[in-house]
């Protein structure tokens, strides 16, 4: 009987023991179960984080493309989307910016300019922007500073802008030498740029260099209609070039086009013995 007993006593030990071991088993792949759904809810937030960044982007993208239609209050529409998403946005500021600056209020448009900076001390698209606004507003000592910063990253795809406007703003500041600089740099990044190599030709030829200005006052021909500065600097050069045709083309084109122009007045004044 006591054998018996025994017997019996194993075998329910056993048992619970058994239990055991099915619990802590089945413990363990519970535990693993919920491991994984930790696991995997990590991804659709990281994903969702991407996806919100591209929606923001493209709601920036489409205010500007409003902006450039015409249409400031479909480009505040976007920008006011996007700004539900994130305020902290280099971009969304940027474009702002934009918005104000089309509207001109020169006042809220610095504002984001700052806040686009604050947020995104790197981007040269915001330091190009910043600066020729300030150049705008005379203040041509910080624009230059903000149009160098642009210029000088070599990752930035409209560094020949930013040389450009940095000339533009060096010859309102009195900097020839600066603006000579610049306009060099644009030009040999980007050689089909009007503005640029007009005014090379007219600095050129301020300093008595009128085969290089001769020849940067063709290429001009090439890609851009005529102003009152390149009438004027086509009439001096011809003037020493001697392509009579061509003075009398300049000539007439500056009095029929530009008559209350500065240039037309220096023409004027040309004439006299």
């Amino acid at each position: 009987m006591r054998a018996v007993k025994r017997f019996k006593f194993a075998r329910f030990y056993c048992c619970i023991l058994l239990g055991i071991v099915v619990l802590l088993s089945g413990c363990d792949r519970f535990l693993k179960q919920e491991d994984n759904p930790v696991k995997f809810n990590s991804k659709p937030k990281v994903k969702e984080a991407v996806d919100l960044d591209k929606a923001l982007k493209a709601r920036v993208d489409a205010g500007i493309l409003n902006l450039q239609a015409g249409d400031p209050q479909r480009a505040l529409h976007h920008f006011n989307k996007a700004r539900e998403w994130n305020n902290e946005s280099s971009d969304l500021h940027n474009g702002f910016a934009m918005l104000y600056r089309y509207e001109g209020d020169a006042k809220k448009e610095e504002e984001h300019y700052k806040l686009a900076i604050k947020y995104n001390k790197k981007d040269p698209k915001i330091h190009h922007n910043y600066g020729s606004f300030l150049c705008d507003q005379q203040r041509y000592n910080e624009g230059l500073k903000q149009l160098k910063m642009a210029a000088g990253n070599y990752s930035y795809k409209n560094r020949h802008q930013s040389f450009e406007n940095l000339g533009l703003c060096a010859i309102k500041e009195g900097d020839r030498e600066l603006a000579f600089k610049s306009f060099n740099r644009a030009y040999r990044i980007d050689k089909e740029m009007p503005i640029t190599i007009l005014n090379l030709s007219m600095l050129e030829f301020e300093t008595g260099n009128n085969q290089r200005a001769y020849r940067l006052f063709k290429e001009y021909m090439g890609l851009d209609r005529h102003t009152a500065q390149s009438l004027w600097l086509g009439i001096q050069l011809e003037r020493i070039f001697g392509d009579k045709d061509a003075l009398a083309s300049y000539e007439l084109a500056l009095r029929r086009l530009f008559p209350r122009s500065n240039e037309f007045q220096f023409y004027q004044s040309s004439l006299t013995p």
